[in-house]
């Protein structure tokens, strides 16, 4: 269950650490990190990646429930503007946003970019509170998202706290 509740983390943090990431190279071309490999992560860093992954939930709620009060305060619902950002994600997708919806989103868009800019810089403060870098956090992401064994060790870490 906790692995389940971690997983759904990760999608936030994916989307914050690229933009932190993004955010420090400036206007180079940023290629992801390496993900890291299960040899190459200690138990401590592991533990401290779930410490992360647990206390980002609350910046994720936090987060949500912000951008929920602005979309419905603009008279937009929630579902629909959800439904329309992940569209903008998929190409061949058939949710098409009307006039309307379009100039509420461009609207909203400011504090939309202000929200996010706090949580990455929440997001950064906790990973480093935990004594890791943007970049490492990253790279452990992306070895438990693509290893299995690493993934396993993560469940273990997990499972004893």
């Amino acid at each position: 269950m906790k692995f389940f509740r971690t997983s759904l983390s990760l999608c936030l943090m994916l989307f914050i650490a690229a933009s932190v990431a993004y955010a420090q190279g400036g206007q180079q071309q940023m290629q992801p990190p390496q993900p890291a490999a299960p040899e190459d992560v200690s138990d401590e860093e592991l533990q401290k990646f779930s410490n992360i992954t647990d206390s980002a939930q609350s910046i994720q709620q936090e987060v949500q429930s912000e951008v929920q009060t602005l979309v419905e305060d603009e008279g937009m619902e929630f579902a629909r503007f959800q439904k329309i950002m992940m569209s903008q994600r998929n190409p061949q997708s058939s949710v098409q946003p009307s006039q309307e919806e379009q100039e509420k989103i461009k609207t909203i868009q400011p504090e939309l970019m202000k929200i996010n800019k706090q949580a990455q810089q929440q997001f950064v403060q906790l990973i480093q509170d935990e004594g890791l870098t943007p970049q490492r956090f990253q790279q452990i992401m992306r070895g438990v998202q693509t290893n299995q064994e690493l993934k396993q060790r993560l469940q273990s870490v997990q499972g004893e706290s």
